[in-house]
């Protein structure tokens, strides 16, 4: 192997690393509320409106509307949102959240960024911005479609 192969190898292997990481934290952070990380991800889409349609919900999150209605059924059941008809157009259904719900989503919010700041925290502005610029950059290559595969 050569050295650029190398890098990658190594890159590639604390990336595989930290997804873990960041997997394991998030289904831990998602246990502590009794809810699981899709439904922390969903609520936290919530912070920014409390009404949006599914297709709305699909587009913010990228997933299918099977998914998303199946988070949403979940959150039903606990109260936390509600569907409705659309006025403007029976066709599509909006998803509210409850008064139930408000007071749990500032809870996560706070919560979410305090485990983040545990992390982050003892960074200086300039180690954050390389990790920030370095972390856009990647997501914007891992947008590329896939090379075919030699063989």
């Amino acid at each position: 192997m050569d050295a650029l192969s190398d890098q990658i190898e190594t890159i590639t292997e604390l990336l595989c690393e930290l997804t873990r990481r960041c997997t394991m934290k998030d289904e831990a952070f998602a246990s502590s509320f009794n809810l699981n990380p899709a439904e922390i991800r969903l609520l936290k889409v919530f912070a920014f409106r409390t009404t949006y349609s599914v297709k709305d919900l699909r587009q913010a999150m990228g997933l299918t509307p099977g998914r998303i209605t199946h988070i949403v059924s979940s959150l039903e059941e606990r109260k936390l949102v509600k569907r409705t008809s659309d006025p403007a157009d029976n066709r599509n259904i909006l998803v509210h959240l409850t008064g139930r719900a408000a007071p749990l989503i500032r809870n996560i919010k706070k919560n979410y960024l305090r485990m983040h700041t545990d992390l982050l925290g003892s960074m200086n502005d300039k180690e954050l911005k390389a990790i920030r610029e370095t972390l856009e950059t990647l997501v914007a290559l891992s947008k590329k479609p896939n090379q075919p595969a030699d063989g």
